[in-house]
């Protein structure tokens, strides 16, 4: 008898599957591991695998509870329900996620955008080297740009130790490509570099990028006033010229075994003007202009407040009690008059964006701190 799509009664549909299934193969066949798999195994069956495979899942999954208990099959399922069990019982290993290692943000051009913007909103205010009205990342040398990218990354709260030795291993290949070409760049770069590893904690090779910088500055003139040149590429030259000033003086706190020049040259503060720190469009680091017009206010008085620090710092280590009780009025009206100034400067844009109103007060707190440091150099 030939199953067709008229056959309803379960009797007829019972015959057919006990004639075709139950056939010469022992269960010895069913369990073979090259049969395991019973619709391969029914499609045998001369007359179910002549119609639609569809029709055919209709049937088993109609009549799935009495093709159970036909003893053949049900001697078969009973056979294999060990081995199922074995296999989704056993335990999975506990593989960590290749896309959870810390490293692979390395591929992610977020995570380099995001070490840009670091390193301008807290390095930057303390080692301001360049001008950001006209910095691009895009038309940018790859060696100032590798500079920023490290010491955004170890402004970075608690990174992990594998972007760490990444990173590291990063900024001396970087470095080892910069000493190889003398230019503004480079030398800002290997600023950029000395402060960084400063942070880190790694002084030797601070005071290695140090000594580099200091050469390649001397090597390009930076201490020459050069009028003819275009206006921004001047106050690059001095702020970078400022900040090898500042570097010399901390030179003083320790000794070194590199060989460097110190210089009892006062840093020029009046350089520092919010015009040259407006953030250029391209670098997109604020949503909105008010944010940087307040930005580019608080950097320049930042600036000032923080290596007039540096600066009474290094008078103090270097001169005994006598000598800087000479000049200790003098420091100290100075130094309540750059803060005055910075204080003012910043309260006066609360009314005009108050939108801006709580960057402004965070912004009043960092500089009240660099001159509470001051003052209490003082007091010593």
């Amino acid at each position: 008898m030939k199953f067709n799509k008229n056959s309803s009664t379960l009797s007829d549909l019972l015959n057919v599957t006990r004639k075709y299934i139950d056939y010469s193969s022992s269960s010895s066949n069913l369990n073979d591991r090259r049969s395991l798999s019973l619709i391969q195994y029914t499609h045998k069956c001369d007359y179910i695998h002549n119609y639609e495979w569809s029709n055919f899942q209709k049937f088993i999954y109609r009549w799935r509870d009495d093709l159970q208990n036909i003893p053949r099959i049900k001697s078969f399922i009973e056979g294999q329900s060990n081995v199922f069990n074995h296999e989704y019982n056993r335990p999975n290993p506990q593989y960590n996620s290749v896309m959870a290692r810390p490293l692979l943000l390395i591929l992610q051009k977020s995570f380099w955008d995001d070490l840009i913007k670091a390193y301008f909103k807290f390095i930057h205010p303390k080692c301001m080297i360049l001008c950001l009205s006209s910095f691009n990342p895009k038309t940018a040398s790859k060696a100032l740009l590798s500079a920023i990218y490290f010491a955004g990354f170890v402004a970075q709260p608690n990174p992990s130790d594998e972007l760490l030795a990444y990173m590291e291993t990063y900024a001396l290949t970087s470095i080892k490509k910069t000493l190889l070409s003398v230019k503004l760049s480079s030398a800002q770069a290997l600023g950029i570099y000395s402060y960084a590893f400063l942070l880190i904690e790694n002084s030797s090779m601070s005071r290695v990028c140090l000594s580099h910088f200091g050469r390649m500055c001397y090597a390009l003139g930076i201490n020459i006033n050069r009028s003819n040149l275009p206006i921004l590429d001047q106050f690059n030259r001095k702020f970078t010229y400022n900040i090898m000033k500042i570097y010399y003086n901390w030179t003083k706190l320790e000794p070194s075994s590199h060989d460097l020049v110190s210089e009892e040259v006062e840093i020029d503060l009046s350089i520092y003007k919010p015009k040259y720190q407006i953030p250029s469009p391209d670098l997109n680091l604020f949503d909105n202009v008010s944010d940087s017009i307040v930005y580019s206010i608080f950097c320049s008085q930042f600036t000032k407040n923080f290596n007039h620090s540096v600066y009474i710092a290094s008078k103090f280590i270097k001169y005994d009690s006598n000598k800087i009780e000479d000049e200790l009025e003098e420091l100290q009206i100075k130094t309540v008059e750059i803060h005055d100034k910075a204080k003012s400067a910043l309260e006066s844009m609360i009314d005009l964006l108050p939108e801006c109103k709580m960057q402004i007060l965070m912004y009043l707190e960092y500089i009240k701190a660099v001159f509470i440091t001051i003052r209490a150099l003082f007091k010593q």
